[in-house]
């Protein structure tokens, strides 16, 4: 089992708190003040993540960072960086 934190930020860099994020296998979580969530995968399995009802990423849970971060854009979320 692995612990995935997710951050939202939006275009300026601002934490986006309220937000629906929901990774495979987990249920639909909302965003502190921070801009966070976070999620116990269990293995390698493909995961697929959504924020606020869209698909923004898709892949092999081994590809992902311990923290996830990704940023508001006009056509939605963008992973922004892995850290």
């Amino acid at each position: 089992m692995a612990l995935l934190k997710i951050k939202l930020m939006d275009a300026t860099g601002q934490p986006m708190s309220g937000q629906s994020v929901k990774a495979s296998g987990c249920d639909t979580l909302q965003t502190n003040a921070l801009g966070m969530t976070q999620f116990l995968l269990s293995g390698d399995a493909s995961v697929a993540i959504e924020i606020n009802g869209a698909q923004v990423w898709t892949g092999n849970a081994e590809l992902l960072s311990r923290e996830e971060v990704f940023t508001q854009t006009a056509k939605g979320f963008v992973r922004a960086a892995a850290s």
